[in-house]
């Protein structure tokens, strides 16, 4: 698999929505969601952790979310630009990785 790192993506998935609740002050998807997009494509202080995020957000400061796995940006339609996804299926009851979809920006 190469240096693909899952559990780095996860990472940044979690602080980011933890981040969006925070900065939106809701918990509701819909409301959140549109905080993803300025949190993760900036312009604004470079973080890479929910901590440095949280702190900035929680004074009022624009950030934009780098992350453990791969600086997060996303386009107009909120799909994520440039981040690899594993691609793997079941063979004979196992899992079996195909490889990895998508990479650089």
């Amino acid at each position: 698999m190469g240096g693909f790192s899952f559990a780095a993506l996860q990472f940044d998935a979690i602080n980011v929505v933890a981040t969006a609740i925070e900065k939106s002050k809701s918990a509701n998807p819909v409301e959140f969601a549109k905080e993803i997009i300025p949190i993760t494509n900036g312009p604004g202080t470079k973080v890479a952790t929910g901590v440095e995020a949280l702190a900035l957000v929680r004074k009022g400061e624009a950030i934009d979310f780098t992350g453990a796995g791969q600086d997060l940006k996303f386009d107009q339609r909120g799909e994520l630009l440039g981040r690899p996804f594993l691609h793997q299926v079941i063979r004979d009851g196992k899992d079996a990785v195909l490889g990895t979809v998508g990479g650089a920006a």
